[in-house]
């Protein structure tokens, strides 16, 4: 899909309380580049989103799923948050708790 025009594009924002040089991004976003709407998934106070990847349905591509790992300051752990594309207001239909100091690695399958 890269190169393709695509309508939605994926982003993380800030509360509109926050102070931008001192706080982490606390909100996931959909922008619909065709009408300008925004749609914003609330990760609640003290839980700051890593960047949003999306994962398109292969059967239905008007379906899909924002993923992204979502720490959290008050427990001090991440979980992977995965929402609705078309319901990112809601809470997001699966989250996986991730081992404690998480951080990523990519394996190639043999």
């Amino acid at each position: 899909m890269v190169g393709q025009p695509h309508r939605y594009l994926y982003l993380l924002v800030h509360e509109p309380t926050a102070s931008p040089a001192h706080e982490l991004f606390g909100g996931l976003a959909r922008v619909d580049v065709q009408t300008g709407s925004l749609l914003e998934a609330d990760l609640g106070e003290g839980r700051y989103a890593g960047e949003p990847l999306y994962a398109q349905d292969a059967q239905d591509p008007r379906r899909g799923w924002p993923l992204s790992v979502v720490f959290d300051g008050h427990q001090d752990r991440s979980e992977v948050g995965i929402w609705d594309a078309n319901r990112l207001q809601e809470k997001p239909c699966c989250r996986l708790r991730l081992p404690r100091r998480f951080h990523g690695t990519w394996h190639s399958r043999p």
